[in-house]
């Protein structure tokens, strides 16, 4: 049968049969039920009184096609006559190819991998109405097609894939990010940073102590060694401070070549958190909580807040109350305070059900001081944090920004000065590593500026051990580097005025001619991340829990992450490559399969 005849536009889904192996479907004309069988249905529509003659006509001619008859020469006693399709079912659906029908599989099937949708949504009777709708036709996929064949083909192009792309990659960050779970169970996430990220596995320990982290940590990385080339890593970057040493002492002995360092960001919400955890902040704290409760709890003072917001500024700021752990929505909840400050003195002025608690702190200045005071310091903070979640290296400005959070500590003008000045210098500890050094070192646009004596020390060890045989030539353009000597390629004057203009990676390029050796050493130290938040996963715990309620082994449940991390961090050219491979392996199996024909 032609396939320009839509018999499902004539026919409505209406839920399982009986047995609940079958869909059943209403004719539109006459409401007859039917289980899904193409050839009854077919020929209900060519009896059936209700069904307008044109439709009528359009089949007929349809089935005349699909037998190489033509439908002038149809005598009358064919309209009546079965005939059976020369295909293994009749041709009633939009789909003409075996080809297209695995396409659409693979479409669905990678949404839902991509969204994290439950696989038992497809069998929700909405579901199945939609794809009937969209995809007519389309024998409608269940949970057991979702996390079986489509799921085991999906994950064996996307892994394909993720192995060429570690195969071409010359240098590998392993990031690992650590989630806290209940019962002492830990997830930990294995992302290699190429400088793309690439999602490598997700497993889970049980770890009552600091000690039995670490050692599942490093029995970890060393599986992972065991699958992609361990001299291609560089580093390692952990976002738990209280595992990074332990972790370091336990492989530095088996892998000499590694650098190990902690999550810039992470660093710096531990030293918010340290910061709100003193006494004055956290009373200042509170007092905003208080506010924000109020309004937003009480109707009618939000009401007249609202109508002071809109005659003083010509728009409604919202109050936002902040979460304790997310520093970004606290430093959010203090500047929107302090945008609706005025409308604030208005609204406890004007109305007379305002509690005096809540007057009081609205009307006393040295709150407001404080708030300014104590936002203004916040700010640089949250920015650095807020610039180091990214893909992309950043490692060589952590330790300028680090310089500037100290000076910006040293010139506040907060009563807890003395105390965050402290809490800066443990943390200074933890985060500042050689590779940072390095890379801040041969940064053009910082050229380690502000480096002491024995940074200098340990920027010099560095490159003589990353240089090996070559450590005499690479000393001599580090030199050179930082003397800007004469007679080198550091004297010239314009190639320092590039350097604004291109990223620190591309301006080594452009002078290794000249300096082979430390161009080398640069690219690498440059090529770091300085953080994994950036491929921090707030899908993960739910799905964990998704597929486990489902009862699916491990190595399903693996797969399912697998997918779901790489589907959304792959470019668009890697999915199309994917997908035009699997597009060719169908073409080849259809071609077989006519031949055999």
């Amino acid at each position: 049968m032609s396939s320009h005849f839509d018999l499902w536009a004539h026919f409505r889904l209406v839920g399982m049969s009986a047995s609940g192996k079958t869909h059943q479907y209403t004719c539109v004309y006459c409401g007859r039920k039917y289980s899904r069988n193409t050839t009854r249905m077919a020929d209900h529509l060519k009896d059936c009184s209700l069904t307008p003659e044109d439709v009528k006509t359009t089949l007929l001619n349809s089935v005349s096609e699909e037998n190489g008859d033509s439908p002038d020469n149809s005598t009358p006693n064919s309209a009546n006559k079965r005939k059976r399709p020369s295909g293994s079912r009749y041709r009633l659906v939009r789909h003409t190819s075996k080809r297209e029908f695995k396409e659409t599989e693979r479409i669905i099937a990678r949404a839902f991998y991509a969204t994290a949708t439950p696989f038992h949504s497809i069998e929700n009777r909405h579901w199945q109405v939609m794809l009937s709708r969209f995809c007519q036709g389309y024998e409608t996929l269940t949970k057991s097609h979702l996390s079986g064949a489509l799921l085991d083909t999906e994950y064996s192009q996307v892994k394909s894939k993720i192995n060429e792309i570690l195969e071409e990659t010359s240098r590998i960050t392993l990031l690992t990010d650590i989630v806290i779970g209940d019962h002492n169970e830990v997830f930990i996430n294995f992302i290699a940073s190429t400088p793309k990220p690439i999602f490598l596995k997700s497993v889970s320990i049980h770890a009552g102590t600091e000690a039995q982290m670490a050692d599942g940590i490093a029995f970890q990385i060393r599986e992972i060694f065991k699958e992609i080339d361990y001299q291609k890593v560089v580093s390692i970057v952990t976002n738990d401070s209280k595992t990074a040493r332990s972790v370091q002492n336990l492989l530095t002995g088996e892998y000499p070549h590694l650098n190990f360092y902690c999550c810039c960001s992470h660093i710096i919400n531990l030293l918010l958190s340290d910061t709100l955890e003193v006494d004055w902040s956290k009373d200042l704290l509170c007092k905003c909580i208080d506010i924000v409760n109020y309004f937003n709890r009480n109707a009618l003072a939000l009401t007249t807040l609202q109508n002071c917001q809109q005659e003083k500024y010509q728009q409604i700021i919202p109050l936002v109350m902040p979460v304790l752990d997310d520093y970004e929505t606290i430093k959010n909840c203090y500047s929107c305070l302090l945008s609706s400050k005025s409308a604030l003195h208005s609204a406890v002025t004007e109305a007379g059900f305002i509690d005096t608690h809540i007057c009081n702190l609205v009307m006393s200045e040295d709150f407001w001081m404080n708030l300014k005071v104590y936002s203004d310091f916040m700010d640089p903070m949250i920015e650095t944090a807020l610039n180091f979640e990214t893909t992309q290296p950043a490692l060589s400005a952590v330790f300028d920004k680090f310089h500037s959070i100290s000076q910006h500590i040293n010139s506040c003008n907060l009563p807890i000065k003395t105390a965050i000045a402290t809490f800066f210098n443990q943390k200074w500890q933890l985060i500042i590593n050689p590779m940072m050094l390095l890379a801040y070192q041969l940064d053009p646009k910082f050229r380690g500026e502000h480096l002491l004596c024995e940074h200098n020390a340990k920027v010099i060890f560095m490159v003589s051990t990353m240089a090996g045989q070559n450590s005499s030539a690479a000393l001599s353009e580090l030199a050179c580097f930082r003397s800007q000597q004469d007679k080198s390629v550091f004297s010239q004057s314009s190639v320092w005025d590039c350097a604004s203009g291109v990223d620190a990676s591309s301006w080594w390029e452009l002078i290794k001619p000249s300096c082979p050796n430390l161009a080398t050493i640069a690219n690498i130290a440059l090529s770091q991340p300085a953080s994994v938040n950036a491929c921090k996963p707030k899908w993960l715990s739910p799905l964990l829990i998704q597929e486990q309620r489902a009862k699916y082994d491990v190595e399903t449940v693996d797969k399912i992450i697998f997918l779901h991390w790489n589907l959304n961090m792959l470019e668009e050219k890697d999915l199309n490559d994917i997908t035009a491979e699997v597009k060719s392996v169908d073409e080849s199996r259809a071609a077989e399969d006519d031949e055999e024909n």
